[in-house]
């Protein structure tokens, strides 16, 4: 009697272990209606935990996501999570790991996971991890089967080195002395092989090879004073976009740095006090001292023959964002690097957001609006809100990527006019401005976020809804699904907390 409840135990004990580790469960639901009121089911999974990260392998049709538990007071993620595989073509698990790895990347025949300092290569059909490298790979290159880490543990073997490893025995290809001391704010591809990064200079660097031509600049400062914090927030994401790679520094202000410009075969880059010019081999066409006006946060882009520099007069501390310099606008003559103007733009301070529209840069406060000619820098108009009328500014919206519902069709905010300059407010509401005056205003309650385009449909969104509409912008159904959809293979993917809704567009019927 002792031996079988010995036995039974033990066996309870394994079925625990084993629905422990492969907990969730699988129903269907129903989730809303066509618009001739049909009912539309959903495969629902449920999770132990929040739905984290997820990949798609499209040549397996199989989507490999994490769920990862969260703190008592369910805000903050820790680092227990799951791992799981999904077969698409007929939505069932295929097998599912207990890790504290969570971040997730693919490379041709393998996963990657990661956590804040180590990654883990995975078998995809079993799931087993095979192979656990000794510091986090940041960057992985399907092409070459390389992966870019930094030493574990910090200066291990002296001097911090980047790290090229193969990523199939994890063997040591080439180092260099690339810096993350003032971040990576960028990295973009120059062609197949070299790729360009933006790391206190920028640099090209030869995958395959570690060749690597560098220009060092300043885009960083340890010299600290006291800060003045910026008014940005994640709404202005343009503005907001944080780094690559981030500092592992304390007390540093970074991203004195503008972005990575190409055109053609010349590459554009600045930091604080230089802009240079390079061709696609690494050499220097030209360099200009820009330190009469610090550059710090700045966007670079192409206007006919001028290269133009717009400077934010903003960097980052931390996590949070720092008036820092001025804003200016500069020009230059791209095959010289001749200044043709500096266009001091010290009328304001603090941008939360710009666009740049048919030859006009528009720079917003969160109490006023400004128009410059690019061509010149001289400032065409100012708008100035009224915050009891309109409230506060919050960012520019995309009048291709709104739509309001009219007379039935769904349409965009451009197809009413593409002319318009739309932007939001903390009153809950988006404005077009036309001719320097508002001519149309909308509650945001009123407007849908286009999400995905498909052969037949499109998908839009309204806080926790769906709707579903034709390539004749008509509503076909509406969803209650509480974030975007994951689109594969003709079929919805939602996750939502610690759950996955899955519908099949195809048994979605318009029924007029």
């Amino acid at each position: 009697m002792l031996y079988r409840l010995f036995i039974a135990s033990c066996l309870l004990a394994h079925l625990g272990a084993i629905s422990q580790t492969n907990y969730y469960t699988k129903k269907q639901n129903l989730i809303g209606q066509t618009n001739a009121l049909r009912p539309i089911s959903a495969t629902t999974f449920s999770f132990g935990y929040s739905f984290y990260d997820a990949h798609y392998d499209s040549k397996g049709k199989r989507l490999y996501f994490s769920t990862r538990a969260k703190d008592a007071t369910g805000k903050v993620f820790t680092n227990t999570a799951y791992q799981f595989c999904l077969d698409v073509s007929n939505d069932s698990i295929v097998w599912s790991n207990d890790v504290h790895k969570f971040e997730l990347s693919k490379i041709n025949n393998y996963l990657f996971y990661s956590n804040d300092i180590k990654t883990g290569r995975f078998n995809k059909r079993s799931g087993f991890e095979q192979f656990e490298y000794p510091s986090r790979i940041f960057f992985t290159d399907e092409t070459t089967k390389l992966g870019l880490t930094y030493n574990s543990n910090g200066n291990t073997d002296g001097e911090e080195r980047l790290k090229c490893l193969q990523l199939e025995d994890g063997n040591l290809k080439w180092s260099s002395s690339i810096s993350r001391a003032f971040d990576w704010n960028e990295v973009k591809y120059l062609n197949d092989s070299v790729l360009l990064i933006a790391a206190s200079g920028i640099h090209g660097i030869h995958l395959r090879t570690g060749k690597t031509w560098s220009h060092p600049l300043i885009t960083g400062d340890t010299q600290l004073k006291r800060m003045v914090f910026s008014p940005i927030t994640p709404e202005s994401s343009t503005l907001g976009k944080p780094p690559f790679l981030s500092s592992p520094l304390e007390n540093v202000v970074t991203q004195l740095s503008s972005n990575i410009l190409i055109d053609g075969n010349r590459i554009y880059y600045a930091g604080k006090d230089k802009l240079v010019c390079l061709d696609d081999k690494g050499q220097l066409l030209w360099s200009t001292d820009i330190s009469v006006s610090p550059t710090s946060k700045s966007f670079l882009f192409i206007n006919g023959n001028d290269l133009s520099v717009f400077n934010l007069g903003v960097a980052s501390f931390k996590d949070r964002i720092i008036e820092y310099g001025k804003p200016y606008l500069m020009g230059l003559d791209k095959l010289s690097g001749k200044v043709n103007f500096n266009q001091s733009l010290s009328i304001f301070n603090s941008p939360v957001d710009f666009k740049i529209e048919a030859n006009t840069l528009f720079v917003a406060t969160r109490e006023k609006m400004y128009q410059f000619n690019i061509a010149n820098g001289d400032m065409l108009y100012m708008l100035e809100f009224n915050e009891r009328q309109y409230g506060r500014f919050l960012g520019f919206v995309d009048g291709n990527a709104y739509c309001v519902e009219k007379e039935g069709f769904y349409v965009s905010l451009n197809f009413i006019n593409d002319r318009s300059i739309y932007f939001k407010t903390d009153h809950g509401k988006v404005y077009g401005l036309e001719k320097n005056e508002i001519a149309y205003e909308y509650q945001i309650s009123e407007l849908f976020e286009l999400d995905v385009k498909t052969k037949n449909y499109r998908l839009l969104n309204q806080k926790d809804d769906t709707y579903i509409v034709s390539n004749n912008w008509e509503l076909i159904a509406k969803l209650k699904t509480g974030s975007k959809a994951i689109y594969l293979n003709d079929k919805l993917y939602y996750p939502v907390g610690r759950q996955l809704h899955i519908i099949k567009l195809n048994e979605i019927q318009n029924g007029k």
